[in-house]
């Protein structure tokens, strides 16, 4: 049993042993196999670290890749939620990251890309994992205005985190299509100007030639491809027609005024080939779509036929228009003949009895052939007033004369209603006394069943650019009918030459009535409507000078002295020379300038000098009064010399002192004026009256 017991105690100490060293070699490999663990561990970590760094290391490398992408980018969740933005984003649409990510990409920049058609797009791409390619898209934005935008779109996958993201890219395409545009506009302008009928040059801001369509090449003679980085005035050569003279550059005109310029009238293109046309029109600027110049257009056309076809119907309508004034001078003319040879030959047979009356016929139709003669050089020349500063009473009296003179046996009546104290006024009577009295006869025939007309004189001052005349102090004379009137077309042409609105009207009258008050520095207007009557305005300046106090002759006053008369007409040097001696005066007579120049030499050195001379001034084929008396001056410095002339327009009977006379006389006279004359320059006894 013992014996049992210890072999049962030896096996189960063998068994422990066993045991034992199972549990120690299990042990031992235990702790290699932590060993092993920890190794793994360390490895695992060194690895964990490295992919990190990896992955950091592609985060950082495409994050720079984005950032340095010039187009805008952005990273959207599921939502259309901005994760991310590019600094390019940022700066395009001007806002910052801390603005834009966290929000939906709708409510961006106060909704301003709430545009449905994109928000559509975006919201199939990670649900039906499509992509968007080129999605045009054109918007206003508040920031950075109207912006065409091609987009592109796709869903993108970040396995760190599990999640699909949309990636947005956005291309600005807005300059790409306005050049675009701007090509296909500026091919579209480029055959519209090949094809126009007008010439067109196109220049940069240094005026150099940049295009010239066909018309352009066949006027200037110069070819597109030749005529390119030339300079304009090399090109588009224009000098004025009258002086010959360069025209200013357009170029320079369109700049320097930023706005349209047309050329100067009579302006002449000289071509390559030395052809010279008319040419007309204009220069405007090209601008940008910023408004700014960036060069200038030139369009032109060739006028030269046009100018002579003008011309030549100018010429037409001249002829017929001096026709017809000719026949209706020469109807008045016939009539003052007629009427002087009446009573001229009534005076005749009735020799031996008194023929006052008849000789004072030929007298009123004499000084109505001289009123005409005036008229017409009036006109025709437009002479020149020979004014005196007129008083309030002798102004009026000038006025009252001229009513009861145009308006005698007539039934219209006149009221005239004056101003009270007149300012004096610088006029040439005569002239003034024909305007009114043209005035006054118009107003008659537009009244044939009778009327009034109203006169009207009052001072009015005149502000600058009030009326086409100088600011100041004028007398304005209104007068009135309550006719026919004048229709709105006409009024704009009644002071033209030859126009008139009556059925046999000459177009003298108001022509004659414009240049006499324009001469006088005034202004004539007219106001009127149809069936209600018209009423001209005249502006006469106010004269800052004394009233030259008028001479009350009634008859023709004797004197005496030497008289050298020159004129080259034998009737005149007859009749004058009569009339000379009937007044008490010696007279010599010459032919020319030359005569009268010797004959007043040999009278002064033989002590027998003339006390006036009277000159003509028009010698036809010799030297007239204009020449002689500076030579006359020269041999007598206080001669005392009178104008004679029957052309009124001449400016020495306007201003003689500033010739060397010192009193004119127009012809015809009468006896009663030249005897003024003499007795006033001469003056050595009062002498008696005729």
């Amino acid at each position: 049993m013992m014996k049992k017991t210890e072999e049962t105690e030896e096996k189960i100490l063998g068994r422990w042993k066993e045991l034992r060293g199972q549990v120690a070699d299990l042990l031992k490999a235990s702790e290699v196999e932590s060993a092993q663990v920890g190794d793994l561990l360390s490895a695992f970590e060194v690895e964990s670290a490295r992919v990190e760094k990896i992955a950091t290391d592609a985060q950082q490398y495409a994050e720079n890749i984005v950032e340095t992408v010039h187009e805008p980018l952005i990273v959207l969740d599921k939502d259309l939620r901005v994760v991310t933005a590019s600094r390019s984003f940022c700066r395009t649409f001007k806002v910052s990251r801390q603005e834009t990510e966290g929000c939906l990409i709708y409510d961006l920049g106060n909704q301003q890309w709430d545009i449905p058609a994109l928000r559509k797009l975006l919201e199939e791409i990670l649900p039906q994992n499509t992509t968007v390619e080129k999605f045009e898209v054109e918007h206003t934005f508040e920031t950075i205005g109207n912006k065409i935008m091609l987009l592109n779109a796709r869903k993108i996958y970040r396995a760190m985190i599990n999640t699909e993201l949309i990636l947005l890219a956005i291309e600005d395409i807005t300059d790409t299509r306005w050049m675009e545009e701007l090509s296909n506009q500026k091919e579209r302008l480029a055959v519209t100007l090949r094809s126009i009928g007008d010439g067109v040059v196109t220049t940069d801001l240094n005026g150099n030639v940049g295009f010239l369509n066909k018309v352009a090449e066949k006027l200037t003679g110069w070819r597109n491809e030749e005529a390119i980085g030339k300079p304009l005035t090399e090109v588009f050569c224009i000098i004025n027609e009258l002086t010959g003279e360069p025209c200013p550059n357009p170029v320079e005109k369109v700049i320097e005024t930023g706005g349209i310029v047309g050329l100067a009238n009579h302006t002449v293109l000289i071509a390559k080939d030395g052809t010279e046309r008319i040419v007309a029109d204009s220069a405007a600027p090209i601008k940008d779509k910023d408004s700014k110049t960036i060069g200038v257009i030139l369009v032109f056309h060739d006028i030269t036929h046009q100018r002579r076809m003008e011309e030549e119907a100018q010429k037409l309508q001249h002829i017929e228009s001096i026709g017809l004034l000719a026949g209706g001078i020469a109807h008045d003319f016939n009539n003052i003949l007629a009427s002087i040879l009446l009573n001229t030959q009534i005076a005749e047979m009735k020799k031996g009895e008194d023929i006052t009356r008849y000789l004072d016929g030929i007298k009123k139709a004499t000084i109505r052939a001289t009123d005409l003669t005036h008229q017409l050089l009036t006109f025709a020349k437009g002479g020149l007033p020979i004014k005196k500063v007129s008083a309030m009473e002798e102004f009026k009296g000038m006025i009252e004369d001229t009513i009861d003179f145009s308006l005698a046996g007539s039934n219209i009546r006149c009221e005239f209603l004056p101003g009270e104290n007149l300012w004096p006024v610088e006029i040439d009577a005569a002239q003034i006394s024909q305007v009114l009295n043209n005035l006054i006869l118009n107003a008659k025939e537009a009244q044939p069943g009778g009327g009034t007309i109203e006169i009207k004189a009052e001072d009015v001052t005149v502000a600058e650019g009030e009326l086409p005349i100088e600011g100041g102090k004028y007398i304005k004379i209104s007068v009135s009918d309550h006719g026919t009137g004048i229709c709105q077309k006409d009024l704009g042409r009644i002071f033209d030459p030859y126009f008139s609105i009556k059925q046999e009207g000459r177009g003298l009258g108001l022509a004659s009535c414009y240049s006499i008050i324009k001469n006088h520095n005034g202004y004539i207007d007219v106001e009127s409507k149809l069936g209600a009557g018209t009423t001209f305005h005249l502006y006469l300046p106010a004269a800052g000078g004394k009233p030259v106090e008028k001479e009350k002759m009634i008859r023709a006053i004797r004197g005496e002295g030497r008289i050298l008369l020159m004129d080259d007409e034998k009737a005149i040097l007859e009749s004058t020379g009569e009339v000379l001696k009937y007044l008490g005066y010696e007279v010599e007579c010459a032919r020319d300038g030359d005569q009268a120049i010797k004959r007043y030499k040999e009278a002064k050195e033989s002590k027998m000098a003339f006390d006036a001379v009277i000159l003509d001034l028009t010698i036809p084929g010799g030297m007239g009064g204009k020449e002689t008396i500076k030579k006359l001056c020269e041999i007598d410095p206080e001669i005392r010399a009178i104008a004679f002339s029957g052309y009124s327009t001449d400016p020495v009977m306007a201003h003689p002192k500033e010739y060397g006379f010192s009193a004119v006389m127009v012809k015809p006279y009468l006896v009663e004026d030249m005897s003024a004359v003499l007795h006033k320059l001469i003056g050595k006894r009062p002498g008696k009256g005729i």
